[in-house]
C-alpha cells in the first residue's frame, strides 16, 4: 500500500470572523489572535476561525482541526471532519475552519494543530491568559 503524502500548510491564522467575497475570493480577516484575556477559568469562547492555506497532490483528504492543552497534551476541542480536494502542488486551497463552543480549562498555552488524513499537518500557538477585569 503507498503511503499518503500529507499536504503542505502555507499559512494558519486564527482569527474571530473570516469571510470570503464569492466576486473577488479575497479573504478577510477580523480579529486576528495570538493570545486571548480571560477573566476567570475554565473560559468558553464561542467561536473561532481557523483560515488555512494548503497545497497537496491530487486526491481528497478529512481535514480537521484539534485544540490541545500543551502542558498535559490533552485534546481540549476538535472541529468535525471535512473532505478536502487537493488538484495538485501547485493549486492553493484556501480553507476556513469554524470552530465553535471552544472551552479552555485553564490558562496557559494551546496548540491548534491541523490534521489531514490522520497526519498532522500544521500546528499554531494560541496563549490564554488570565486577567482580572
Amino acid at each position: 500500500m503507498a503511503a499518503i503524502i500529507a499536504p503542505h500548510c502555507q499559512s494558519v491564522v486564527l482569527c474571530d470572523d473570516a469571510q470570503r467575497d464569492p466576486d473577488s475570493l479575497l479573504v478577510t480577516l477580523h480579529g486576528v489572535r495570538t493570545e486571548m484575556v480571560a477573566a476567570a477559568f475554565p473560559y468558553s469562547h464561542q467561536e473561532l476561525c481557523a483560515y488555512l492555506e494548503l497545497t497537496g497532490h491530487e486526491g481528497t483528504a478529512a481535514a480537521f482541526v484539534v485544540a490541545v492543552d500543551a502542558l498535559t497534551d490533552v485534546e481540549v476541542f476538535a472541529t468535525p471532519r471535512h473532505e478536502v480536494r487537493f488538484f495538485g502542488p501547485l493549486n492553493l486551497f484556501q480553507a476556513i475552519f469554524r470552530i465553535r463552543g471552544c472551552r479552555f480549562p485553564r490558562p496557559g498555552l494551546y496548540w491548534i494543530e491541523l490534521y489531514c488524513s490522520e497526519q498532522l499537518v500544521a500546528s499554531h500557538r494560541l496563549l490564554l491568559v488570565e486577567r482580572s477585569a
